[in-house]
């Protein structure tokens, strides 16, 4: 978690994309998130 102007737990950035193929996940998206 980063320090930042959003509310907390606000997605500020992805790092990797995830995907997805017929409803299952193949790879969870990568992100940073708010502290707060």
């Amino acid at each position: 978690m980063v320090p930042a102007d959003q509310p907390a737990n606000t997605v500020v950035a992805v790092l990797q994309k995830g995907y997805v193929i017929a409803d299952r996940i193949l790879r969870p998206a990568l992100v940073t998130v708010a502290q707060g």
